[in-house]
C-alpha cells in the first residue's frame, strides 16, 4: 500500500498535465470574488437587522413615551358636547287618575252592566240539577280536580257512539 502523501502527489501530477494554462489563477480569482460577495451580503444583513431594530425602538418610543403626541390624540376623541333645552309646557304629557264616575271607552255603543251582591238572588246547584239543565242534549260532567268540574255537551253523533260503546 502506498502512503496518503504519495497518492496526493500522484493526483497533483496527473492534474498538472491536464489543466489548461492559467486555470489555477482563474479558479483563485473566482473563489476570492465569491468570498468577497458573501462577506458583503452578510454585512448587509447585519446592517438591515440593526436598522430594523432601531426602527421598532423608535416607533415604540414615539407611541408610548412621548407625552405630547398621545395627549393631542386622546383629547380630541375623549368627549363631545350636547346642548339641550326644556320642552314647552304644552309638549309635556302628564297622567292623572280618573274619578270613579268617569268612564272612558273607545267605542260609543258600549252598554255597561252594574252588579251588586244584592242585585239578584243566586243559588248553588248540585251536579244532578246541572245535568238536568242540559236536558235535551246529552252531557257529561268530568271532575278535573278536588273542587273543579267540567261540563261537556255532546253532539248527537257523539252521544249515539258513546251509548253504543
Amino acid at each position: 500500500m502506498s502512503r496518503p502523501t504519495d497518492r496526493n502527489q500522484l493526483l497533483a501530477d496527473v492534474l498538472a498535465d491536464a489543466e489548461p494554462t492559467g486555470f489555477r489563477e482563474a479558479l483563485l480569482v473566482e473563489t476570492l470574488r465569491l468570498v468577497g460577495r458573501r462577506r458583503r451580503v452578510q454585512r448587509f444583513r447585519r446592517i438591515s437587522v440593526a436598522v430594523a431594530a432601531l426602527g421598532v425602538i423608535f416607533a415604540f418610543a414615539w407611541e408610548f413615551l412621548l407625552p405630547g403626541h398621545r395627549a393631542n390624540r386622546s383629547s380630541i376623541a375623549s368627549h363631545f358636547s350636547v346642548r339641550t333645552t326644556a320642552f314647552p309646557a304644552s309638549a309635556v304629557v302628564r297622567t292623572q287618575a280618573l274619578a270613579s264616575d268617569r268612564i272612558v271607552v273607545s267605542i260609543a255603543t258600549v252598554a255597561l252592566v252594574h252588579t251588586t251582591p244584592t242585585s239578584g238572588s243566586f243559588r248553588t246547584i248540585d251536579d244532578d240539577t246541572l245535568l238536568a239543565c242540559a236536558a235535551p242534549r246529552s252531557a257529561v260532567l268530568v271532575r278535573v280536580g278536588p273542587h273543579a268540574e267540567e261540563l261537556i255537551l255532546l253532539t248527537p253523533d257523539a252521544a249515539t257512539s258513546a251509548r253504543l260503546n
